[in-house]
């Protein structure tokens, strides 16, 4: 608890108010991956404990500063030079955070010196720093730590877990969808689908007529699977075809092709199937 005699700077009430928001961001982060991770669209555990962690040392960071504890200035101290190696708004942000912290009235500010222990020369010096109004630094500080967040965010948003599981997937989907596109050129020719029961025997067909490059692993570099059959007596050849991606997981939810029951995905570990061009085993968000 503080003294009468110690009010909070601008600059503190700046630097503790900073902390509560980057406590708040990291707690949302730490939802998102919850929610992910509850859906089962990933796991997400180790993120969503770090996340936690980060947002309860901002949190009493904030605290402590806001009350003028000099715990709150040392872990500040910290995370200040943590932040030096976030160049080039964290390193700006943490050298004026350091600056003002290691000044002798901001340790004063912070001592837990009763007001009666101080000695004249001390009582001035406190005096001078609790009665600080120039928000000057305040601002400074905030618009650096608000472009700092807006860089994190812009490296982390693109990169993080369920962005990247979503392009894989999408490109996995984006490559099937040439595959069957290959296919279909291939039986306008022949009247029939090839007659192979592997990706790779499909592509030396495909290619290049009909497929300049065809795709022969999904968004997580697991090799799809191919298989073709003939239903109808009076068919040519083989008129039914399965295509197929194992996931993120790359562990095959059925041995044979021909076991898979239409349905939508709830993972990014299921198996994506797709029978003569209609995508049957399929995430939610694709509408075929």
């Amino acid at each position: 608890m503080r003294d009468a005699t110690r009010k909070r700077p601008a600059f503190i009430s700046a630097l503790a108010v900073l902390n509560f928001c980057v406590a708040a961001l990291w707690l949302i982060i730490a939802i998102i991956f919850l929610v992910e991770q509850i859906s089962g669209l990933s796991e997400n555990l180790l993120l969503i404990i770090i996340c936690l962690v980060l947002a309860t040392i901002h949190f009493f960071c904030g605290y402590w500063l806001w009350i003028l504890q000099n715990r709150g200035r040392i872990l500040q101290l910290v995370l200040a030079f943590a932040g030096l190696l976030f160049f080039p708004f964290g390193t700006f942000l943490s050298i004026i955070i350091l600056m003002r912290l290691y000044k002798g009235g901001m340790k004063l500010l912070f001592s837990a010196k009763k007001s009666e222990e101080f000695s004249e020369q001390e009582m001035v010096t406190l005096k001078t720093v609790s009665e600080q109004k120039s928000l000057s630094s305040a601002v400074l500080a905030v618009i650096l730590a608000g472009l700092n967040l807006f860089t994190l965010l812009a490296i982390w948003l693109p990169s993080s877990p369920g962005v990247v599981r979503t392009a894989h997937q999408k490109r996995t989907i984006a490559d099937m969808r040439a595959i069957i596109t290959g296919l279909s050129a291939y039986e306008v020719d022949y009247k029939m689908f090839p007659k192979v029961n592997s990706i790779g025997e499909l592509e030396r067909i495909l290619e290049p007529v009909y497929l300049g490059d065809m795709p022969h692993i999904d968004g997580w570099g697991n090799e799809f699977r191919f298989q073709s059959w003939q239903e109808n007596p009076a068919s040519k050849g083989p008129d039914s075809y399965i295509i197929a991606s194992a996931g993120q997981a790359g562990k095959w939810e059925n041995e044979s092709l021909d076991q898979y029951k239409p349905g939508i995905i709830q993972s990014y570990k299921n198996d994506i199937v797709v029978k003569n061009g209609v995508f049957i085993r399929r995430p939610e968000w694709l509408k075929d």
